[in-house]
């Protein structure tokens, strides 16, 4: 099914190139093509679902970028980048400077070796809802969360107690837990400890509201993603 899933995208990403070549634009175009998570299939206890966790299964999503022209054609960027850099780098390329007060920085698409050098990210689940959502603050701040710098990443769950760190490279996987036996645990992890629930107190989510008036607006534009049936 998932198989599936992939080739019915790629057979409309083929499309939509097609049709700005067709149109004469697509070499003054830049294409971006990303993803908001990757899928957990039985890594690590789940099947077929994201949003539960922070393991690599989910948070290591796609990014591909066609410049125009074709420039820097089959370039790789393999340091860490998030979600969050994709607006700054797409109005960086467009000549625009990004609004202040945002955490993403541009990749350097651009650049020879394709390095972005040292950054940290930062990425926290969604679920599960009702039974973590009791701290009025902020609706995720008990559910599982990370702090990924380097090859270490440290993950934080508060509302099962529990703590992980994993070498991301060279156990991609994650399956030997650096803090599951004695002398194990990396020197870093104080700091990145610290720094991740610096991250989470710093949190300011926009408030919301349910607009009924929309109610079927909403509702054709989730059936028209496929979403409703």
């Amino acid at each position: 099914a998932y198989a599936s899933e992939i080739s019915y995208t790629d057979e409309h990403v083929t499309r939509l190139l097609e049709e700005l070549r067709e149109r004469g634009i697509l070499d003054d175009a830049l294409v971006v093509i990303t993803t908001d998570h990757g899928e957990c299939l039985w890594e690590h206890g789940e099947e077929f679902d994201h949003g539960r966790t922070v393991y690599q299964a989910t948070m290591h999503g796609v990014c591909v970028m066609r410049l125009p022209g074709g420039e820097q054609g089959g370039a790789r960027v393999d340091d860490l980048v998030a979600s969050i850099d994709v607006m700054p780098t797409v109005l960086g390329l467009a000549g625009l400077e990004p609004p202040d007060g945002i955490d993403g920085e541009a990749i350097p698409v651009r650049s020879e070796d394709g390095s972005v050098g040292s950054r940290t990210r930062f990425g926290e689940a969604t679920k599960p809802r009702s039974a973590a959502e009791t701290d009025p603050r902020w609706t995720n701040i008990r559910k599982s969360r990370c702090i990924r710098e380097g090859a270490h990443k440290f993950i934080s769950t508060p509302y099962e107690g529990t703590e992980e760190m994993y070498d991301v490279l060279a156990d991609p996987h994650e399956r030997a837990d650096l803090l599951a036996g004695p002398g194990t645990e990396p020197a870093s992890t104080p700091d990145l400890r610290a720094r991740l629930a610096r991250w989470t107190d710093s949190a300011m989510p926009l408030p919301s509201h349910f607009d009924s008036s929309q109610t079927e607006e909403s509702i054709e534009r989730l059936r028209s993603l496929g979403y409703l049936n």
